[in-house]
Order: C-alpha cells, then structure tokens, then sequence
C-alpha cells in the first residue's frame, strides 16, 4: 500500500489527530507518540464506504521542478475503497484481445527544409521525407496524417508542392485524413473571448505574405481598434507576452483575423477537396498547449468530426511515475476533448532544441505501461520536423521496428478517439448473479474484470461477446460491436493456465477487429477488417482440422488450419489488404 514508488518521508507534514472507531477500518498508516496507543491516529484508511488519506501523503513533489513519485499505490488504494474487484470496467487500452496501437502525425514542420543526407540535393520537405521513409515504407501500420492548412493553403503560406504532398499522403489507404488547424493556435486560451483586436499590437512578430495581402484582411480590425478610445493593443500585447510561460505570439500565422469556424470546420473543408473519392476528415488534432475552450470543442462535433492531443504521458528513467501519465481525457460543457496516448518527440526534444534522437526513449513508457498494468494503448505521435534531422528520423523508425514485431491490434487514431468517447457514455446495469448489461457504449470495445485470474466467460449466459483473454491477472472481455447491448455472464473457471473451455468457440486476439460474430454449423462465421496480416486465435470445442473461407468482395480465399488437444486454432486471413472479409471456419468432418 506505501512506498509505492517512493518511500514515505521521514517527517511527516502536518496532520488532524484522527482515530478509527469502526471495526471494518483498516488502517494502513498510523503514527504514535512514543508507546501510548491512546494517541494512535490514522492518515491512511480504507472502509467498506471509502477511505481517508491525511494531506500530502499521496506523493512527493508537488511542482514543475520536481518529479512527483506516489508514496501510495494508488491502484491498491483505490481498489480497497471502493471495492472494485468484483465490477466491470470499460477499458480503453485493449481491442480483441490485443493491446490497441495508432499513430498520429501533427503537421508541424511541413515546410522545413531536410537535412537528411540522400534527400538534401532534392531540397526535399521534411514531409517529403516522412511520407516516403515512414509511411510509404509501412503498409501494415495505419497513420493519421493532420497538415496545417496554413502550411497548403497558397492564400497563406502553402503551395502547390505542398498540397501535392498531402495529396500523396492521403491517397494511401493506410493513412486517415485529419486536420491540425488553420493558422496553428499555440495559446487557446487568448482567443476564447472572440476579441480579434487584442492581437493587433502582436501582428509585427508574425511572418508576412509577401504582397501586403495579410495587412489588406486586417484592415477593418485596426481601423475599429483605431476608433475605439479604450482599445490600447498595446496593452494587451504586453501582458500576453508578460505571462510566464507563454509563447511569442499566441499562433503560428495571422494572415487573416482568427475564426474559431474557419479553424476548425474551414480547415477540414479545404483538406477535404485534397483526399481521394470516399476519404474525408475524421479527426481534429489540437495544437500549441492543447488547451481548447468548451466552444472550439464544441465546434469539432458540428463539423463532425472527433478530436485528439494534449496529455503529453510519460512514464520513463526521466519521468519515473505514473502521476506523469495522463487521464483519458477531459469533459467541458462543450464536449469531450481526448487526449494522446504517449508524447510526442517535441516533448523529448526540450521542445526541439536539443536531444534530437530524444524519441528513442518513448519504448520506456510503452513498456511501463503496459506491465505490471495496462495503462494505456500503445501509441506513436510525432510531428513532420522530424523528417528534418538525421537523429529524429532514425529514432522515430526505429519506434516504427519495434511496432512491427509485436503483437499488436492497429487502429486508426479516429478509431481510438471513438472508443475513448464511449468510456465517458459506457453505461453498465448489474443483473445479478454474475451478469452485467453494457449500454450507450458507442465504438468502446472491451470490458475488463481485475484480480479475475480464476474467472471466465459464462457464454451460455452472454450476449454479444466475442471473446475473452487473460492478461496480468485481468480478465479482457472482447464484446461485439454488433450488439448494441451486450451481456456478459462470469462463472468460476476451473483453469488458470489455459484460455478455458467454453459452449461455443471464442476469439483469444485477433490483430483485426472482429464483428458480427454467430454460429454455423460446424463452425462460425464473422466479419474483419485491419491493417496487416489477418492474424487470430481462436478457442474452439475440439482438436480438428479447419477450413477457413474468407470472401474479400466477390474473391473466395480459402485456407485450412489445425486445433490441437487445447482447441486452440490459429490462422491469418489472406485477403487484400484493407479488404473487409467475410469469413466462415468450419470443423472438415472426420478429423
């Protein structure tokens, strides 16, 4: 319960003198005043109806400067006092079976100039660089990829070459449209109140057009602030730049005023015209602090789009806590904004300024969280600068090797935003007896049990479950998205060992996302899609030999497979890639 991830300190700060009473008080830290138990009093407790936890005995640290580290576990703690063992918990982390991967990429850096030796002669982007060493070179991994429309947008300080690079980019069917702003906010906060003036005495720090055609659109904005008697621009531009912390200028450009609407849907409209027939815009990515008002939120849902970024976690030898990994996201009145899984290099980099190779680091994170307790998917996001630099390059494809040998479920990033929402909405009804009723659970896709070691999937008793798996003591319940309110049943299991018998075949993992599962005879059938081999394991009843029919459109791919002693089969779908399939395995009677 203590010294979790550091020891308590030796002076403790200061506390209420307070005594536990009930018998069902566990206390878990108690001080005394020499050997008199009259003066025993608990800052630690836990109790059938919650806890207490004396002031500043949670961790150490308590400022930018200083790492904070748990003194108390906090998982232990938490499961104590409100007795979650036994409850079902929407998990994000996790997908059939697999730990969910994706990818993201900010469009920061464009325009930048490589240095990457076999490109320098071609005066090659930095998103040239990307496109053809990151994401062309892996097919199998999905990436969304977010430009800046200021970047493109020839109006501002894009070009034809710069919009036909994005054109390459979203014509790869591994790769989903996003948009990473107009002008790239850095300071969200500034423009909330909808006062375009106050940026008027900011405008001589901001790159311009050539032409004047910037100073044209500002126009009507300064000759009101010029007419108006109480509007010192001035002033607002020197406690902007007077607050510690903030940026230079509270945006990337100022070519126009700033527009909340043209930010967000009038980004994604203009990138929308770049992507082939059938590809829009699924995703907004925050920039600069990731600090959106409840309105600029608001407008991500209007345009129709789910939204990502902020949260920056880290879990390595620099940032050795979990107090430094982020919560799933944050509720405003506006909507939900969800943050990235992992950090970015920028944050590595001391804010791309030195340590280019920084991005080698983030495999720590990945491992710690991951084990002892999955925390968090597994998550790569960068930005186009590091198609710049020899050292960044480098790091970020070998984060890109280490992807690709392991097991894992790729989505894309709009995908993971979508389950992350259905955590917030995931409504869970107890029926008693061991079941559960899952509602308004949007795209989320597994529910977890912890301390489920010796638990397992009642089928006869479910609804709308693909599978089960164990993993650290967890038990991950894969439910299909097909079923909009699933059921799920637990019973004893009489293994530990080995996935565990059950009435009908069930998925263990899958690197695809399953759906629409149901019996056959002989068999079952079901529906995938994803990116990469079609790897999966399934449970089925018996040893046998199986054929597997895959239909990718009006192809028939047919395989076979055998399930030993255990019924554990595995097979890997061999459709086209980013084919849906629809997929039949029958037991060949006889064997």
């Amino acid at each position: 319960m203590l010294d979790f991830e550091a020891a308590l300190p030796r002076q403790f700060p200061a506390y209420d003198r307070i005594a536990a009473v009930d018998v069902q008080t566990a206390s878990h830290l108690v001080v005394r005043e020499g050997s008199n138990t009259a003066t025993d009093t608990t800052l630690i407790s836990t109790h059938p109806n919650g806890g207490y936890i004396a002031l500043d005995l949670i961790h150490r640290g308590d400022n930018l400067k200083t790492t904070r580290q748990l003194y108390l576990n906090v998982f232990e703690y938490l499961r104590r006092a409100f007795a979650t063992d036994d409850l079902p918990k929407p998990d994000t982390t996790t997908i059939v079976g697999r730990r969910i991967y994706y990818s993201h990429i900010d469009g920061d850096g464009w325009r930048n100039q490589t240095r990457v030796k076999e490109y320098v002669q071609r005066r090659a982007l930095s998103a040239e660089v990307v496109l053809r060493e990151a994401v062309e070179a892996y097919p199998d991994i999905p990436v969304t990829v977010a430009p800046i429309v200021g970047d493109l947008d020839p109006a501002w300080f894009g070009s034809e070459r710069s919009i036909e690079i994005a054109r390459d980019f979203f014509k790869l069917p591994q790769v989903e449209m996003a948009s990473h702003t107009l002008s790239h906010p850095f300071d969200w906060g500034f423009f909330a109140d909808g006062d375009p003036s106050k940026e008027v005495g900011l405008l001589n720090r901001y790159p311009r057009r050539p032409g004047g055609e910037d100073q044209e659109s500002w126009r009507p904005i300064l000759s009101q602030a010029s007419r108006r008697q109480d509007a010192d621009t001035s002033n607002y531009a020197a406690k902007f730049l007077g607050m510690p912390g903030t940026y230079s200028v509270p945006r990337a450009y100022a070519v126009r005023p700033f527009d909340i609407s043209a930010e967000i849907k009038g980004s994604i409209d203009f990138l929308n015209r770049l992507g082939p027939p059938g590809k829009q815009v699924a995703l907004l990515q925050w920039s600069g602090n990731c600090l959106p008002w409840e309105d600029a939120i608001a407008a991500t849902y209007r345009a129709g789009v789910l939204n990502l970024n902020g949260g920056d976690s880290r879990f390595d030898r620099e940032q050795p806590s979990y107090t430094s990994v982020a919560p799933i996201g944050r509720k405003l009145a506006g909507g939900i904004q969800i943050y990235a899984s992992n950090a970015n290099e920028n944050v590595y980099t001391d804010l791309w300024t030195s340590r280019f190779f920084g991005h080698t680091f983030l495999p720590q994170t990945w491992r710690n969280t991951e084990s002892p307790i999955r925390v968090k998917p597994k998550n790569l996001y960068y930005h186009m600068y590091s198609g710049e630099k020899v050292a960044s390059l480098r790091a970020l494809l070998n984060n890109l090797k280490e992807v690709e040998s392991e097991p894992i479920a790729p989505i894309a990033a709009s995908a993971f935003a979508a389950l992350a929402v259905g955590f917030y909405s995931t409504e869970i009804a107890d029926l008693g007896e061991g079941r559960w009723r899952i509602a308004n659970r949007g795209r989320l896709a597994t529910i977890r049990f912890d301390r489920a070691i010796d638990r397992k999937v009642d089928f006869q008793r479910s609804t709308g479950v693909l599978g089960q798996q164990h993993f650290q003591g967890s038990l991950y319940v894969a439910l299909d998205p097909a079923e909009p309110l699933p059921v799920i049943a637990l019973v004893a299991s009489e293994r530990t060992d080995v996935p565990p018998a059950a009435s009908r075949p069930y998925l263990i993992d899958s690197r695809w996302p399953v759906e629409g599962l149901s019996a056959i005879r002989e068999g079952f059938a079901f529906r995938a899609q994803g990116y990469g081999p079609g790897e999966m394991t399934w449970r089925v009843e018996g040893a046998g030999r199986y054929q597997i029919i895959a239909m990718d459109g009006d192809r028939e791919i047919d395989s076979f497979a055998e399930a030993g002693p255990d019924g554990i089969l595995s097979f890997t779908l061999r459709t086209r890639r980013y084919a849906q399939a629809s997929v039949t395995v029958r037991r060949i009677p006889g064997t």
